[in-house]
């Protein structure tokens, strides 16, 4: 059964479905579109988590966009006096406008939380949360991740391939236990079968 988490970030929209085979991600901007399939196999299990600060950019375009705000006020302050509107209005205006800025910037200053989750080329897959349901929508999503990516590799690799030679599947069988796939019993049984099979 497919799951999805739906991630926004400013104008990026990102769509990640869970399937049997692999990890869909789709990124969509203003300009462009990028769908493609994620292999299990490159996925590790290393999480870390950062804190996501606003970039330079909007830093810099809010801060423009305040001063401004600022330098028309003062230019058509003794205009905007000259048209009765009274001390009360001036008030309501400049309330208007500082209320408008509050609301961007709170918008585009939200400190967020980036969890990470490692691929085999150094790069990741980066989940954003900023709420706590948001952060349980993000945990859930990686465990059943991490669960879908579990039953896909004990699909494809715990069996006894007769393509492998004896030593291969040997090390294929320790690599699953190494790193978990498999239990003790199931990693028990099949280094049996194996010395089974080297007796004939």
């Amino acid at each position: 059964m497919e799951k999805v988490l739906h991630q926004k970030k400013f104008q990026e929209f990102k769509k990640y479905t869970i399937t049997e085979e692999y990890l869909i991600v789709e990124i969509k901007s203003s300009s462009q579109y990028n769908k493609f399939d994620l292999d299990y196999e490159f996925i590790t299990n290393k999480e870390s988590i950062v804190r996501d600060e606003p970039t330079t950019y909007i830093l810099g375009l809010c801060s423009s966009l305040i001063l401004n705000l600022l330098l028309l006020w003062i230019m058509f302050y003794d205009k905007l006096s000259n048209w009765n509107i009274g001390t009360g209005g001036l008030s309501g205006i400049t309330g208007g406008i500082i209320a408008g800025v509050s609301v961007l910037s709170s918008k585009e200053f939200k400190y967020r939380k980036l969890k990470i989750l490692d691929l085999t080329n150094n790069s990741g897959i980066y989940f954003y949360y900023n709420k706590e349901k948001q952060r349980q929508e993000v945990d859930q999503f990686i465990i059943d991740l991490k669960e879908a990516k579990r039953n896909y590799i004990r699909k494809k690799y715990f069996l006894l391939d007769e393509l492998l030679s004896l030593e291969e599947l040997e090390y294929q069988f320790k690599w699953l236990y190494r790193d978990k796939y498999i239990s003790k019993s199931e990693y028990d049984f099949m280094m049996e079968e194996l010395q089974a099979r080297k007796l004939f």
